[in-house]
């Protein structure tokens, strides 16, 4: 298969992933778009012939060195502006195509990566303020950056990419700074031995989670829904700053049962059974097999940009 083949590929499986609110989102930020294209040329063009006809009545004006006295709003507008602006349409639209899937689907998209590869300008100046220069006015599509996006993923789908960064961060969260296992299986208990940091405050002990465990927890959210969206009652653990009670039942849950803090930062998960943490730990703790050297360096990149 050739490169122009894959592309074609990886652009009709990543259209047809996208949903209708998807594409409703994508549609819109185009339309808005496209509209600011077309006025910011036609307020440069505007703009650029006030500028002439004042320098027709006024010679030794210029626009930028020595502006004409009757032009006071030119010190808050310039054709070097408005250009500017021309310029950064197209990342305005890219970063809100990416940030918005990237939020969506819970997976880390190269921004920088996809602005490279679709890097042209809309003025046609190229940051050189030459006005002879014609524009190019090349308009962007959002289907572009769609395509940019699935490129990244290495043919996986939006699902299977956002579970596989969710279990590298589990899989790096697992270790400790020597790089060895940070825990351990206990009947149907999963211990780490440094999971938080206690305090006490007004007499009463506070924990608080490190940034590995609460990754953990997400997996084990992950591992009791197979979904993204979390059970409340592990939603609540992550998002408070400080827990108070040292025993966090999760009554909401099926396979996991309830956290245990204690104040040398040990950190205990218990399980409803054994089954359910054997499962948890060898889909989610414990390297994959048979990854090839570039998914390696990826997973490690995921790791690295969500610590």
């Amino acid at each position: 298969m050739s490169i122009l083949e894959k592309f074609e590929e990886v652009k009709i499986c990543g259209m047809e992933q996208l949903t209708e609110s998807d594409i409703q989102y994508c549609e819109q930020n185009q339309m808005a778009y496209e509209a600011a294209v077309r006025d910011y040329t036609t307020l440069l063009s505007e703009w650029e012939g006030v500028c002439n006809r004042q320098k027709e009545c006024l010679p030794e004006t210029d626009e930028e060195r020595k502006p004409s006295p009757y032009l006071g709003v030119g010190k808050r507008i310039s054709s070097r502006i408005l250009r500017e602006h021309l310029d950064q349409l197209n990342g305005i639209l890219i970063s809100r195509i990416v940030n918005e899937i990237s939020s969506r689907y819970h997976v880390t998209i190269e921004k920088e990566k996809i602005s490279n590869a679709l890097s042209y300008t809309m003025s046609g100046t190229d940051g050189n303020l030459d006005e002879t220069k014609p524009a190019e006015r090349r308009i962007l599509q959002y289907g572009e950056i769609v395509d940019q996006i699935f490129l990244q993923f290495s043919g996986k789908s939006l699902r299977e990419q956002a579970e596989y960064e969710l279990k590298s961060r589990c899989r790096k969260s697992a270790k400790n700074y020597r790089g060895e296992l940070g825990y351990e299986k206990r009947g149907s208990c999963l211990i780490f031995t440094d999971g938080a940091s206690c305090s006490e405050w007004l007499g009463s002990p506070e924990w608080k989670l490190w940034e590995p465990m609460a990754a953990i927890l997400e997996g084990v959210a992950h591992y009791e829904r197979n979904d993204f969206r979390l059970p409340l009652s592990i939603a609540e653990v992550i998002s408070q700053y400080r827990l108070k009670n040292s025993e966090i039942p999760f009554p909401d849950c099926k396979k996991v049962q309830s956290m245990k803090l204690y104040k040398n930062g040990r950190v205990d998960i218990r399980f409803r059974e054994g089954r359910f943490l054997d499962q948890f730990v060898a889909e989610y703790l414990l390297q994959e097999s048979g990854l090839t050297s570039e998914e390696e360096e990826e997973e490690n990149e995921i790791s690295g940009s969500g610590s």
